[in-house]
């Protein structure tokens, strides 16, 4: 939160594997649970993560709106084997689940 409050980046992103995901900037923090489901392999799960939020901001998304996609591109990452690539439909269904089970991410 330091590093996005003074000014150093405009957002910081944390994953925390089964704790969830965190991301700041100057005005707000976004903390969202992880979703559960059977991990398989964690490659790719940080790159998933990073690319979905980037996209959902490139496309105008809010903050939390963000966070969530990457939340659910994450846990699509995770829940496949070894380095089997991640399909949009995988994800999308995990960003509906993210949705009805967290009604509105937590803000700090």
């Amino acid at each position: 939160m330091a590093l996005a409050r003074s000014g150093a980046a405009r957002l910081v992103a944390v994953t925390m594997g089964e704790d969830g995901a965190i991301v700041a900037s100057a005005n707000e923090v976004v903390r969202l649970a992880a979703l559960p489901c059977d991990v398989r392999s964690a490659v790719g799960a940080g790159d998933s993560f990073t690319a979905a939020m980037t996209l959902a901001l490139a496309r105008g998304a809010s903050l939390a709106d963000a966070l969530s996609w990457g939340v659910a591109a994450g846990t699509a990452a995770v829940a496949c084997a070894g380095t089997a690539r991640i399909r949009r439909v995988d994800v999308e269904m995990q960003y509906r689940r993210l949705i009805e089970a967290v009604e509105e991410p937590c803000c700090v």
